[in-house]
């Protein structure tokens, strides 16, 4: 049905479409990893090898001390607690709204944004001291202006599965003022920010214990639609759907017992996946955004060795952390998916 209207946006003309608003939506991933007493691991823009992107992102360089890497390599910076990875906006414009230039800018509160493409403005991080260091205060811009969304256009050729997958969706295509031209516009940075929930968890008594959010200022609860632990061990997996419940700072513990994952096997990636992908469309994504993201996360959300939390974001998270504005009349819808891992005590950096 998508498809169709979209083709209708597009067969119609202009004048007929005046006023009508432009479909934008987004997604991403919120990514902490937490020691059984619930403390942060710093260093966290160290990652898999899995999750580099491709040379041609467009990194900033103030902020080369904060630059993901390779876990095995970078040690990462003990600033940097969360990472934001690949938000990526895709676009459905209207008849009239094809060609014509407009803006769109992100700012991280609580973050540095330093990878993006295509290539955009970055405001200079402002900050006393000598030493660029990353806060739970520091706040960083990012905007694209003059861009275009087009029918045809040249994309970068590129192997990597990370870049690609998102591709797979039925949306315009996005030109920047310099001519580069991709499927959506990219951006993920690094935070020194609290994951929405805390948590504590105790391997040997098979217990996870959910907390109320550590940075909540109000009491009003926030309500997150679905969640699950998963446990991957080799090629097998176990898993346990929490549904939805509202979060505040009044929010009593929650204690899990791990032994009702259920026993591990292979057919659990599947029946995982399919749920999440259920949430993540209930949540406002299109089906083919939902498989993207998943073909895109599936490695760390499913296959990745070890214990993590999944959950669908509230979206007063990005609305006070991560605001979005385009200056075109616009249809937001924004899905973001937590993720916290779950490390034993004696973890090794090569395993995050």
């Amino acid at each position: 049905m998508r498809n169709i209207l979209i083709a209708v946006f597009l067969s119609i003309s202009c004048l007929s479409w005046a006023g009508e608003p432009m479909i934008v939506h987004e997604w991403g991933t919120v990514t902490s990893l937490h020691l059984p007493n619930g403390d942060a691991i710093p260093r966290a823009n160290g990652i898999g090898i899995e999750d580099q992107l491709p040379q041609f992102v467009h990194r900033n360089p103030q902020l080369d001390y904060f630059a993901f890497g390779e876990g095995t390599v970078v040690k990462g910076h003990p600033d940097v607690v969360m990472r934001l990875e690949t938000p990526v906006v895709y676009f459905y414009p209207g008849a009239e709204h094809l060609g014509k230039p407009f803006d769109v800018k992100v700012q991280f509160n609580g973050g540095f944004l330093n990878e993006f493409y295509p290539k955009a403005r970055l405001a200079k991080i402002k900050q006393g001291g000598s030493r660029m260091r990353l806060k739970e205060t520091s706040v960083s811009h990012l905007s694209w202006s003059g861009i275009r969304l087009v029918d045809k256009g040249a994309m970068l050729k590129t192997g990597n599965r990370v870049w690609l997958a998102p591709r797979q969706v039925n949306s315009a295509l996005v030109q920047a003022e310099n001519g580069e031209v991709e499927k959506y516009l990219f951006y993920r940075g690094v935070a020194h920010l609290p994951s929405l929930m805390g948590t504590r968890h105790d391997l040997k008594k098979q217990i996870v214990t959910l907390l109320p959010p550590a940075n909540m200022a109000t009491h009003k609860p926030w309500w997150v639609p679905s969640a699950w632990i998963i446990s991957v061990r080799g090629d097998k997996a176990a898993f346990l759907p929490l549904g939805g419940f509202a979060i505040n700072a009044d929010t009593p513990n929650r204690k899990i017992n791990l032994k009702k994952l259920g026993e591990h096997n292979s057919a659990n990636f599947k029946k995982v996946r399919s749920q999440v992908l259920a949430a993540l469309m209930a949540d406002g994504l299109y089906e083919d955004e939902a498989q993207a993201m998943l073909n895109t996360w599936g490695h760390s959300y499913f296959k990745k060795a070890g214990l993590r939390i999944l959950y669908i974001m509230p979206k007063q998270w990005a609305g006070i952390h991560l605001p979005i504005s385009v200056s075109m009349p616009s249809q937001i819808s924004r899905t973001f998916v937590g993720r916290i891992n779950l490390y034993p005590t004696d973890f090794k950096r090569r395993k995050l």
